[in-house]
């Protein structure tokens, strides 16, 4: 019971930095494009990447409470992303290529497959 409520926990924990890197990327993109007047490239880019940030941070800290070797954990981070995005491609060319299933639920599996993924990988193996 113990560990049921302990991933329990974690997994909502990972909605929860999901959700608020979700927020932050969608703010700091507004903030580049709009305040900041940069081009598109830039914007995107450096949102993306202090979103890639945050969210490593806050699962290693906040998720997973992991403690243990930060650089290797942030390279095991950046190759669940590399696979995520894989997944993802995977998912949209099967779904809408081959089996013929609508956009929206597609994006539905991505998302559901992308989180279930991302947050295995970290706690069994991006965080230890």
């Amino acid at each position: 019971m113990q560990t049921l409520n302990l991933h329990l926990t974690r997994a909502i924990k990972y909605a929860i930095v999901g959700a608020a890197n979700t927020l932050l990327y969608t703010a700091l993109l507004y903030f580049f494009l709009e305040k900041m007047a940069w081009g598109s490239v830039a914007s995107v880019t450096s949102a993306y990447l202090l979103a890639v940030i945050f969210q490593y941070t806050a699962n290693k800290y906040f998720t997973f409470q992991a403690n243990g070797n930060a650089p290797r954990q942030f390279v095991r981070y950046l190759l669940s992303v590399l696979a995520s995005y894989l997944l993802s491609l995977a998912i949209v060319e099967g779904c809408i290529n081959y089996v013929k299933v609508s956009t929206g639920i597609t994006v539905i599996i991505c998302m559901v497959a992308t989180a279930s993924l991302g947050y295995l990988l970290g706690h069994f193996w991006v965080y230890k």
